[in-house]
This record gives structure tokens, sequence and C-alpha cells, in this order.
């Protein structure tokens, strides 16, 4: 085949061109051109006729969607044996469309029946970030750690949809199926904690000395209505002063009073799934100096065991760890007050006698969704970490809570943008709530 000069522009010559032009197949040029393990069979002249064709041609491959820039892309890795018949080769055609279709990336790869070679692309496309794949007659030996989809030759395994359809039906079956197992349930979730954490933003804003508990309630329902939830994921849990003793206190009817920390524990239920976020702020918008001590002692040690979560890792090998760290924040931390210390010496001895495999609870459609089903921590699972710190003949007590994303990489903190640093908060506090909106001139009736 012939290319015109004219269609030299980057992107104009597709990988399709290339490979007819060389009269080569598109799995061989592809694996030369993206240095897969497959190119290493492949002649070296036949691999410098490929190189010197795509800098001649000025081939660019698309690998990323238009929308890129737009909205997050999903990213799919399909594997199949091979593509040497007109069914094999229409049915990748008709996957790989769908997936353009969609604007996803993908990642096509091919086995050929060779057990060492399907597991390490399986590894790869793991590590290359795709959050599904979808398998086209492979066996898999076990249940794979992504949503996966099997299109046609693949015996049962938990956790994996199989379709056997023809390849049009097969191919648009799959990747919406894909999507709806992991990426769409994660970005119902990830939308669920931003209402979350814009609701707990609005309470701080709004107290004051004098408020009711529930009025704090109301500012964040306010917010969870404006953004299209359907109602509340749980009972607001709004404590004032010594109501912050009690891990789940919903009665919501004390009034706050000058010299109080508030916890703030309220999340919506957003298209049916929910999110679980928990913050620690002033009554009046600023820290007394006890107050600063006992939840500047609290967050260090909160942070030691965010900071020490890892992919595929045992939550209870990430206690150890935390513990650990905890100890070195104990050993540099400046107390003034014996009771701060003593809390804070409870909360890290409990984690260091901690013989759980657990950092939380999970979350989903319910706010306590069903528990991990894995020993290790693994992508696209999501949970929640609240552990608490108590002064008890004090009847106080405070505690933060952020929903955890696990990813290949580490984990993404989804709640993150809620403050959580002394400074940031009382800085929030400063700006002016609903209550005070309403009292400007032109809002009174």
């Amino acid at each position: 085949m012939a290319i015109n000069r004219k269609d030299r522009e980057p992107g104009a010559v597709t990988l399709a061109d290339l490979a007819k032009h060389l009269n080569l197949t598109k799995g061989t040029v592809s694996a030369v051109l993206n240095d897969s393990p497959y190119a290493k069979s492949i002649p070296k002249h036949t691999k410098d006729r490929i190189v010197a064709a795509a800098v001649e041609l000025n081939y660019r491959p698309n690998f990323f969607a238009s929308t890129l820039r737009k909205k997050r892309t999903f990213t799919v890795g399909v594997i199949a044996d091979e593509i040497v018949d007109l069914y094999g080769g229409s049915l990748i055609s008709g996957i790989e469309s769908a997936l353009s279709q969609r604007h996803y990336f993908f990642l096509t790869v091919i086995h050929r029946h060779d057990p060492k070679l399907l597991k390490q692309y399986s590894d790869i496309l793991r590590s290359r970030g795709v959050e599904g794949v979808i398998t086209v007659d492979t066996i898999l030996d076990k249940p794979p750690a992504l949503p996966t989809v099997a299109i046609a030759g693949h015996h049962s395994l938990p956790g994996v949809t199989n379709i056997a359809l023809d390849h049009k039906k097969a191919a648009d079956l799959a990747v919406g199926h894909l999507v709806e197992l992991g990426h769409r349930e994660i970005a119902i979730i990830r939308e669920a904690t931003r209402i979350t954490g814009l609701g707990i933003m609005e309470a701080m804003r709004d107290a004051r000395p004098g408020m009711l508990e529930y009025e704090l309630q109301a500012d964040a329902e306010f917010v969870f209505k404006k953004y299209g939830s359907q109602g509340a994921a749980y009972f607001a849990l709004i404590a004032t002063g010594q109501n912050t003793l009690y891990s789940h206190y919903h009665k919501n009817t004390a009034k706050l009073q000058d010299g109080d920390l508030v916890q703030f524990d309220y999340a919506p239920d957003y298209k049916y799934y929910v999110s679980d976020v928990t913050r620690i702020f002033p009554a009046n918008g600023k820290f007394t100096p006890r107050q600063r001590e006992f939840y500047t002692i609290y967050l260090r040690l909160y942070q030691a065991l965010m900071s020490s979560i890892k992919v595929r890792v045992a939550p209870g090998k990430i206690i150890k760890d935390a513990v650990a760290k905890m100890d070195t924040v104990m050993a540099n931390f400046k107390f003034t007050d014996p009771k701060i210390k003593e809390a804070a010496i409870r909360f890290v001895e409990r984690y260091r006698a901690s013989t759980s495999n657990s950092l939380g609870h999970t979350i989903g459609m319910e706010v306590h969704d069903v528990r991990l089903p894995t020993q290790t921590l693994e992508p696209g699972q999501l949970f929640t970490i609240e552990p608490a710190m108590t002064i008890p003949d004090e009847h106080i007590g405070i505690r933060l809570e952020d929903v955890i994303l696990m990813t290949e990489t580490g984990y993404e903190n989804l709640s993150a943008f809620v403050p959580v640093e002394i400074a940031d908060i009382e800085h929030l506090m400063v700006e002016s709530g609903l209550s005070e909106k309403q009292k400007k001139p032109g809002n009174q009736k």
C-alpha cells in the first residue's frame, strides 16, 4: 500500500495503514512499537523495517482519548489467545471499536496459549494502571484481582462474568458491564464523598456558640440536597462538648458552648451509594491551647496510620508498621498535659495489642458494607478508618474519618480536601456560613 505524502500529518496514519504498508499484521507492528515481550521473537531486520516506516510515515499512536483533558477515562486491558481466523479478528475488532467509541484507553495483548506469557501480560497490564480486563478465548486459572468479563472459551470462576454472543453484542456488553462493575461505582462514591465534604465544610463555616447540633445538621442537608442526594446515608452524628465521647451519638439537640469541640460525622445517600467522613472543629472557630495539644497529637498518630497503608499488604502488617511510626511521634511530641499524654499512650497501645486484620469498615451501598474478601488490601477496595482518642473522666473524645480507595500504586484519600490541619480549619471557619448569609440585607422577607 502506498501512502501519499499529504496523509503524513501526525495521527493521519493508523496502525492498520502502517501494517498494510509493511505487509505485516497489526499485532506484529504494535508489539514492536510498544516494546512488547512478544517482540523479542521478531527478527531484528523486521523490527528495524517497522521502526523506519513509522518514522518515515510520521506514525503517532493515539493512546489517549480526546476527552482525557475534560474528564477521567476508563482504562481496559484486552487479553486474547491469537488472531488467526475471521471470527477471532472480528471479535477483537468489535471490542476495540466499542472501546474507541466510548473514548477509553485500552491495551490489547496476545498470549498465544502460553501460560507464562499470559501471566506476564496480566502483570504488565496491572502495573500500567488498567482498571478492568476483557478476555477472549482465554482460560484463567484463578479469579483476577480486577473486574473481568470473559467472552467465550472460559470456564466458571468467581468474580468473572461470562458472555457468549456475536462479536458486536459481546463487545458492547463486555465494555458496559465492566464499567458497571468498577468504574461507575467508584465514580459515584467519589461524588458522594465530595458532597459529604462540602456539607461538613458548610457546617464548619456556620458553627457558632449558641447554635444547636441539629442546626449544623441542617447546613449539611442543604448541601446534600443541593447536589442531588436522595437523603442521608445514616443518622447524623453531630456531637459537641461532652457528647463527643460517644462514637455514635445522634440525639443532636445540645447547644454549642464557647470552648467546645464539635465532632461532625454525616454523609448522604447519593444514587444508592454512600460515603462516611468525620471532622473535628472548635465551636467558636479557634482551638484553645489545650485543644491544640489534644487534637495535634491525635492527628499526628492518625497520619502515622494513614501513611502506612500500602496496596497488597495485610492490614495486620500495616498496623505493625504504623505503631513503629507512632512510637517516633510520641517520642518527639512535647506534652504539657498528663491526661492528654495518657490518652495518646492508650491510643498507641490499643494498636500495639491489636490482632485484627482490618483498618476500618467498608463502604458501598451501605455505610458498613460487606467485609473485604481478601486478606490483603487490593486495588478498587473502598473503606474508612476512624480511630478515636478519649479522655473518659472528662467525657470528651476526638475522631477523624476518611474514605480510602486502594489503587495499583497505593491509595487515594477521597476526602483529603476536607480540612484536618488546625490552621486550615480555623481559616475556613472565618468565612460566612448559611446563617450569616440569611441575615444580610435583601435576604429578609
